[in-house]
């Protein structure tokens, strides 16, 4: 029951915060916003690098051929370690993805 509510929210927290850059389901926008289903950074067995790109953003560099690179805000101050263990759970484990679900302990040790 706590896994199945951990992913309902999950669920809800991406339709609200994730899917209008990366897809309803997961399928992201080339050259824009990464797809998250099959992406190997979402799966990896350590979600470390997931919970920084959530807690932290990120921006690709600017260049002359992109001066204004789509990039990814930060949730650290939106998101409880709670509610991120939550969405990459979801994320984790939708649309063919199958990676171990993230504990809120496993947001404030990263």
């Amino acid at each position: 029951k706590q896994h199945k509510r951990l992913i309902e929210q999950g669920a809800e927290l991406y339709a609200e915060h994730c899917a209008d850059c990366h897809g309803k389901s997961g399928e992201g926008v080339a050259y824009k916003y990464p797809a998250l289903a099959g992406n190997r950074l979402v799966t990896a067995n350590s979600p470390a690098n997931a919970i920084r790109s959530v807690m932290d953003g990120g921006f690709a560099p600017s260049t002359q051929a992109n001066p204004r690179p789509h990039g990814m805000p930060p949730y650290a101050q939106q998101l409880s370690a709670q509610e991120v263990a939550s969405v990459l759970s979801y994320i984790r484990q939708s649309w063919g993805n199958n990676a171990a679900a993230v504990a809120p302990r496993d947001i404030t040790a990263n």
